[in-house]
């Protein structure tokens, strides 16, 4: 944002998608590896999410798929990984000449997205 690539509404938007990625709970809940620890559910269950994260699930879904994909990978490694943009445009094995272009157009996609699955509502 401070580098003039994505104005503020973009912003809200990233922020948006990361917080829509940490409510899925695809990010794993347990941050370290302690294989000691147990989690306790009923049998009847056998669902390793609950209901309202299977709907965050399905939304996330809806809105990566309308992200062109070698964008997505360089809004993902910004958005959600916190990634510097050239070291992003690395990770993500494309845009090394115009990252910040092609992070404004991902960006714009995925606001696009969002209105998109709200009005689906």
């Amino acid at each position: 944002m401070l580098a003039g690539v994505i104005d503020r509404d973009g912003f809200r938007g990233c922020c948006w998608y990361r917080a829509l990625y940490e409510t899925t709970g695809l990010a794993g809940n347990i941050r370290s590896a302690d294989l000691t620890r147990e989690i306790f559910a009923p049998p009847e269950a056998k669902a390793m999410f609950a209901d309202w994260q299977v709907e965050q699930q399905d939304l996330f879904r809806f809105i990566r798929a309308r992200i062109e994909p070698r964008r997505l990978r360089l809004l993902d490694q910004i958005a959600l990984h916190d990634v510097p943009i050239n070291r992003a445009a690395r990770a993500a094995r494309a845009f090394h000449r115009r990252p910040k272009p092609a992070l404004a157009e991902a960006v714009e996609e995925l606001l696009n997205a969002r209105a998109e699955s709200e009005e689906s509502r």
